[in-house]
């Protein structure tokens, strides 16, 4: 699978899944260190699922777009905004992301998941091609 995805200079997602104890974050560790001493190494970005909770089906994106846009938690959602947006520049991002929940529009899964695969995908190639 990795051959492919190189080969084809296209983003791939890969979901590991299993029991407690089988492994998961052993194999996705060595295939990280891994990769990373190869001559091009390629852009990995991981997001987790909580296992509990209600409204956490996008919580692993969340995560994942923390990372990419350098967000932390003690930001102000103006500077979180803010870094979102360099993201997107690179993206098409909708450009109605707010720091205000109530002024933000509400994107239906098909457009978020859109408008995620094409920031991947921009993301991808840019890094991937700086490397």
């Amino acid at each position: 699978m990795f051959d492919r995805c190189a080969a084809d200079r296209r983003p791939q997602l890969v979901t590991v899944y299993g029991d407690a104890g089988v492994g998961k974050t052993r194999l996705v560790e060595e295939f990280a260190s891994w990769s990373m001493g190869l001559p091009r190494p390629p852009l990995l970005i991981n997001g987790r699922c909580l296992s509990y909770g209600e409204g956490v089906t996008y919580w692993p994106l969340g995560e994942i777009l923390k990372a990419q846009a350098g967000i932390l938690d003690t930001d102000p959602p103006e500077l979180a905004v803010e870094k979102v947006r360099k993201v997107g520049d690179q993206s098409d991002a909708p450009p109605d992301v707010s720091a205000d929940p109530a002024r933000a529009r509400a994107l239906s899964p098909t457009r978020s998941v859109w408008k995620t695969r094409t920031c991947r995908s921009r993301t991808s190639g840019s890094a991937s091609g700086s490397r």
